[in-house]
């Protein structure tokens, strides 16, 4: 992907707590993404599951997201804005376009608890 025009922007936190891995699926990932945010609250991680299967980084109830970086080494989750619209995210390294109608089989992403 040409980068050129775009800026880079970290993801938020989602503001609501979310019950289960149930509820979560539930929601319009793809439009939460468009919104600005890159992780997610999860209440009861189940405990056998070391990645997120959705592409949202699911964090736990005290999970501290980190100042953003974009350094070698560190958590690559960030979104691509273009003309002010975010058009991409990148969870974990993986570019999801955002403006696709493809469906993606993207399971990547973390579980930080």
């Amino acid at each position: 992907m040409d980068a050129t025009g775009y800026t880079i922007t970290p993801g938020k936190v989602y503001p609501d707590l979310v019950s289960s891995f149930n509820a979560l699926a539930a929601l319009d990932i793809k439009s939460l993404l468009k919104s600005g945010y890159t992780y997610i609250r999860v209440v009861n991680i189940p405990s056998e599951n070391l990645a997120s299967p959705f592409p949202i980084q699911v964090i736990g109830k005290k999970y501290e997201v980190p100042e953003f970086l974009v350094e070698v080494g560190l958590n690559p989750t960030f979104l691509l804005k273009k003309g002010g619209n975010i058009t991409h995210a990148v969870i974990n390294g993986f570019l999801i376009d955002l403006n696709s109608d493809k469906k993606t089989n993207f399971k990547n992403a973390m579980i930080y608890r």
